[in-house]
């Protein structure tokens, strides 16, 4: 009973997976065709995280990786929920990706002056490669598109919008037109190096 208790759920959790996705498919195809309204409201960042775990929760069981939410209930911001959606599950993704097996993923909140700091990560300068990277095509059309709405939408000066790109071997020439693509946008652009005990690059 507690085997099939455990299947009933495991299924449930893969429904709703496979809702979510198609849902986020849906949402990529109204930014092509500029039908999205960005709507800003106040949102529990623990919530929205917990929510994306739980999506991601299979993949990430996989590679025996463990999930850890360090971000406390009630920390809240203001922004679009299908875009600040977008955004985490692109990084918590990310992160499963880049882990080795038997890893830790944790998620934190860091509070800049009462600012909230955000980066979307883009390792390619073509959407071509970066979709390819990604297996999702429009991934690099949406990391700029909100890279693009959360620097139009800052409250403050202070609030600061990033570009991310993991330095790999393979994207060394790209990291020029980011980071001129950056300026044009008005944005910072952080690089991280990759780490040998990440696992094997995909």
């Amino acid at each position: 009973d507690q085997q099939r208790k455990g299947l009933l759920e495991l299924i449930n959790v893969s429904s709703e997976g496979a809702f979510n996705l198609l849902e986020n498919l849906l949402q990529w195809a109204r930014t092509q065709t500029d039908k999205i309204k960005y709507s800003p409201e106040n949102l529990d960042v623990y919530e929205v995280i917990a929510a994306t775990i739980s999506l991601l929760s299979i993949t990430a069981e996989k590679k025996h990786i463990r999930l850890k939410n360090n971000v406390a209930r009630n920390t809240l911001v203001h922004a679009d929920k299908n875009m600040i959606n977008t955004v985490i599950r692109n990084l918590i993704s990310n992160a499963v990706k880049f882990t080795a097996n038997g890893g830790e993923v944790s998620i934190n909140v860091t509070a800049a002056h009462k600012m909230m700091e955000i980066s979307v990560s883009v390792d390619y300068a073509s959407a071509g490669r970066h979709d390819a990277q990604r297996g999702f095509p429009g991934a690099f059309d949406q990391a700029l598109r909100a890279l693009e709405i959360l620097h139009a939408t800052r409250i403050h000066p202070e609030q600061r919008v990033h570009m991310i790109s993991v330095l790999l071997d393979d994207n060394l020439d790209d990291v020029e037109p980011l980071i001129e693509r950056c300026e044009s946008m008005g944005i910072t652009y952080l690089m991280t190096l990759y780490s040998h005990n990440r696992g094997q690059k995909p």
